[in-house]
């Protein structure tokens, strides 16, 4: 293995991290467990371990300032910029409260509400890949991967009235959080 090239570890730059980063992610792992990024001044944790205990101690590495390197970099909570004043969510919060609104959630994912809901997902896996013609060329994204994922989501959540162009659209946008677009395109 070669040694780890610090040119190479380009966490603020979008090329890097939407191209294909496991092998630096694997190298640093192997070379640099706990690596300072100079270039932005943070921190960085490659083992499972020290992942698992900076997670489990949210009065010395708390959430609440941010979640993605985008947040460090800008010096700014993007996320919870995306909900109105004084609401709280999820991604931000610490313990105890990150428990208490995760339970709030957790029946959706309920194992037994999840097997009881096996008929409506064969259901609609059956009618995409039903709209497959034998023979005939398809595109597997748009026919298949992108709608049943959003269709299967839209039935565990009751979501009658979202379109699949619509929650594409949002993932997308969601996707670009990770990016470095300016604050107000956020």
């Amino acid at each position: 293995m070669t040694d780890l090239n610090h040119a190479d570890v380009r966490l603020a730059e979008p090329s890097f991290y939407h191209g294909n980063p496991y092998p630096v992610y694997a190298q640093m792992r192997a070379q640099a467990p706990v690596y300072w990024y100079k270039p932005n001044g943070f921190w960085v944790l490659t083992q499972y371990k020290d992942i698992q205990d900076v997670s489990s101690n949210p009065k010395v590495f708390s959430s609440s300032n941010g979640v993605l390197i985008t947040d460090v970099i800008n010096k700014s909570d993007i996320v919870s910029k995306m909900f109105p004043e004084k609401v709280e969510n999820l991604f931000t919060s610490d313990p105890p409260r990150h428990a208490v609104l995760r339970k709030m959630i957790n029946y959706i994912f309920a194992r037994k509400r999840i097997m009881g809901m096996t008929d409506r997902i064969v259901s609609v896996i059956e009618d995409y890949v039903g709209r497959i013609k034998p023979n005939e060329e398809f595109d597997l994204m748009s026919t298949a991967a992108v709608p049943i994922p959003i269709k299967v989501i839209q039935e565990f959540m009751d979501l009658d009235d979202l379109s699949v162009e619509k929650a594409e659209f949002w993932s997308d946008e969601v996707f670009k959080m990770g990016s470095d677009l300016p604050e107000e395109e956020f």
